[in-house]
């Protein structure tokens, strides 16, 4: 499952839900796919030091929480666009969901009234 949000500044907000325990310890990374009038493919990585370009950052838990900052996104504000996350580690595709097509989110959707923690 995975739910999604974005701020104020247009930062983008995921929560993946999965067996994400089996990766504590792991190097591993994501690739956040998103395709609208272009295709972006966003590498995630576990919190680090301060990123350079367009990359996301991740937090585990029991659910992985990733923020992909607005300059990534440049174009695809205010429309739907597909959303796919492809799991690497050890430097090796493993996984990927939906497997066949794109998830839609909805970046033009104000949060601002539905927002509870």
């Amino acid at each position: 499952t995975a739910y999604y949000g974005y701020d104020e500044e247009g930062n983008l907000f995921l929560r993946i839900d999965g067996d994400w325990e089996r990766l504590k310890g792991v190097d591993f990374y994501l690739v956040v796919e998103l395709t609208g009038e272009r295709k972006v493919s966003i590498p995630v990585y576990p919190l680090k030091g301060k990123l350079t370009g367009c990359e996301g950052e991740c937090a585990l838990h029991r659910t992985v929480e990733v923020r992909i900052p607005a300059n990534c996104l440049e174009g695809m504000q205010g429309s739907r666009v597909g959303f796919s996350v492809k799991l690497f580690v050890e430097g090796r595709l493993v996984e990927e969901a939906p497997f066949l097509s794109h998830a839609v989110i909805d970046l033009s959707r104000s949060f601002q009234n539905e927002w509870m923690v």
